[in-house]
């Protein structure tokens, strides 16, 4: 019966159906193929899909340290900010009370030095004024009737002392320590004088710069513009009137 099976004859059915039987075998195959290659894609899937879920995992994990740190670091920053307006400030107050404390003390010194000052030309005033009224010191080559004080209303000005007879008027100015712009100070009291005090606009005008202390150059530099210079010489007052100008 095999043998009779084998060399049976080949017919269109028989063609027919070990074809069939081939395609059988190889759909079979390829649909095995095709799961094989199936499992290997959603593997594939799975595989990105895990791998992308830990770059975003990692990407959002990046952010949120990336976050904390600017956090941490605008907080220190802010808190430095703070710290340093917190020192500028205690370091104003501190600067302002010490100016304060400076201001009070430099104004104490300034009025002790002004009272100071004032002091010492009210002294030379007083000195050199009760001078001429005791001594009856003759001046400009002239006797004087009277010795006044004054002060100018018409024109501001103040008048340390004068020395006025009949016909002429000696004006004073007195320092304790005589400067080089007591010079002008003197020359501008000619006009303000004849101002205020009309009734001696027709007087000779004589100048005289009176100190307790005067230096040389300015000594001579008034005698040589034409004012006195009177000073103390020992314990008498010396009047020197060389080149003497009436203005």
């Amino acid at each position: 019966m095999a043998n009779s099976k084998d060399n049976s004859p080949i017919t269109p059915d028989s063609v027919l159906a070990s074809v069939k039987e081939m395609f059988a075998v190889s759909r079979k195959e390829f649909l095995l193929q095709l799961k094989k290659s199936e499992e290997k894609q959603d593997k594939r899937s799975a595989d990105f899909d895990r791998l992308l879920k830990e770059s975003e995992e990692k990407r959002v994990k990046s952010i949120a340290d990336f976050d904390r740190l600017m956090k941490e670091s605008q907080e220190e920053q802010a808190k430095r900010s703070a710290d340093f307006d917190r020192r500028l400030k205690e370091s104003q107050e501190e600067q302002a009370k010490r100016s304060a404390a400076l201001d009070v003390k430099l104004a104490q010194l300034t009025e002790q030095v002004s009272g100071i000052s004032k002091s010492n030309g009210l002294f030379a005033e007083d000195y050199f004024f009760s001078s001429f009224k005791k001594d009856d010191i003759g001046f400009f080559g002239e006797k004087f009737d009277k010795v006044v004080r004054g002060r100018g209303t018409v024109v501001e000005d103040e008048y340390d002392f004068v020395l006025i007879n009949g016909k002429m008027a000696g004006i004073v100015e007195v320092k304790y320590r005589a400067r080089k712009d007591d010079i002008a100070k003197a020359l501008k009291k000619v006009s303000t004088f004849k101002k205020n005090f009309p009734e001696y606009s027709n007087h000779k005008i004589y100048l005289a710069i009176a100190a307790l202390t005067i230096n040389g150059t300015l000594e001579r530099e008034c005698l040589k513009q034409g004012i006195a210079v009177i000073k103390e010489v020992g314990d008498k007052v010396v009047v020197y009137n060389q080149n003497l100008k009436a203005f």
